[in-house]
C-alpha cells in the first residue's frame, strides 16, 4: 500500500521513501544522520505532536514547495526515537492519538501524501 500511494503521490510530488537505522553501532544516532535532519523541514511523529488535518499535509508540502525545502518525516519503530532524533527535528505532529505499530503510521503517512497531492492537483480525491 506504501509503495501504491507513493507512486499515486509522485505524478505531483517528488516523493522517496527511505528507510535507515536511527542508531550507530554505538548505540548513537549518526551525525549524519542528525545533520540531515536538522537541516530539513523535518516532521517527527509522535502520539505526543500536534495533531494535524489532511489540509495542513498540503500546506507543508505547497510550503516547502515555495521554499526549496524538501519535508523529512520521521517515524520510529516499536522502541520510538531517541531524543536527540526528536529534537533536531523542526516539527512534530500527531496522525492519531490511537497507538499504532510503525509499519501502519508509514502507511497513513504515505496516504496523506497522496491525498495533500491529489488536492495541490485539484483532483477529487481528498473529498
Amino acid at each position: 500500500m506504501v509503495d501504491d500511494y507513493l507512486l499515486l503521490a509522485s505524478r505531483t510530488l517528488r516523493v522517496d521513501l527511505e528507510i535507515a537505522s536511527y542508531l550507530d553501532r554505538g548505540g548513537k544516532v549518526p551525525a549524519k544522520l542528525l545533520e540531515r535532519v536538522s537541516s530539513s523541514a523535518s516532521i517527527f511523529m509522535s502520539e505526543r505532536g500536534l495533531e494535524v488535518t489532511s489540509k495542513w499535509f498540503k500546506e507543508s508540502f505547497e510550503e516547502a514547495g515555495m521554499s526549496g525545502r524538501s519535508l523529512l518525516f520521521v517515524i520510529g519503530d516499536a522502541e520510538g526515537l531517541p531524543p536527540a532524533l526528536e529534537q533536531a527535528c523542526s516539527r512534530k505532529i500527531c496522525l492519531s492519538k490511537l497507538t499504532m505499530p510503525h509499519e501502519l503510521a508509514l502507511v497513513v503517512l504515505a496516504e496523506q501524501c497522496w491525498r495533500a497531492a491529489s488536492m495541490i492537483a485539484g483532483h477529487p480525491y481528498h473529498k
